[in-house]
């Protein structure tokens, strides 16, 4: 994330620095990583900014699309040159490229990332169980739209609720069969490529 304003929430949980400095620690970051078995995830895409604090309530980010694309995507396109092997997107509601849903729940922001980006990786969601998603989503809901909109993955704090709403939206064609073996694929081959899962002559 790119803030260099102290008093901005994220801060203290982002390098403080231009998007410049940042893509090239973000470079040398995943590199390093890669280096020793690591994977990388990037966050919060599109770029934080100054927003307020999603774990409690929504945010609203009214900045037009080339301040994004001038300086918040710059690292993200470094890590995406670097083939990282994720992205979380966050619960900001960035309306220059959809005013309803934040970027998380996102189908605008998701094709963004794969079509024009041109990333191949993971896209996983922001926890779902923060306050900008609970207040306005509902706790099942929010899981199926996340897929909807294109996640390979969600951060879930209700997973005994979220796994059979997403289910029961497979089996009534809301969620595509073909959109989830594509996620599980990407998950799985990543999983081979850390060798957390092994090949055998079985699973082959």
């Amino acid at each position: 994330d790119i803030t260099t304003n102290q008093e901005d929430f994220m801060y203290g949980r982002s390098l403080g620095e231009s998007p410049e400095i940042t893509g090239e620690f973000v470079t040398k970051t995943v590199q390093v990583n890669r280096g020793k078995n690591l994977s990388s995830m990037l966050k919060h895409f599109p770029g934080y900014g100054n927003n307020s604090d999603t774990h409690g309530g929504f945010a609203l980010d009214r900045r037009d699309f080339q301040t994004f694309w001038d300086g918040d995507l710059i690292p993200f396109a470094k890590g995406i040159e670097e083939n990282c092997e994720f992205i979380l997107m966050s619960h900001v509601i960035a309306v220059c490229r959809d005013e309803i849903y934040p970027v998380s729940l996102s189908k605008s922001w998701n094709e963004l990332l794969r079509n024009t980006m041109g990333y191949q990786g993971i896209i996983i969601t922001d926890d779902l169980k923060m306050g900008a998603i609970t207040q306005s989503f509902g706790v099942e809901e929010s899981a199926v739209l996340a897929f909807q909109a294109g996640n390979d993955m969600v951060c879930s704090s209700d997973y005994d609720k979220q796994i059979p709403a997403v289910i029961q939206a497979v089996k009534e064609g809301r969620v595509s069969q073909e959109q989830i073996e594509t996620s599980v694929i990407r998950v799985l081959e990543w999983k081979l490529d850390v060798g957390i899962l092994l090949m055998t002559e079985e699973n082959e």
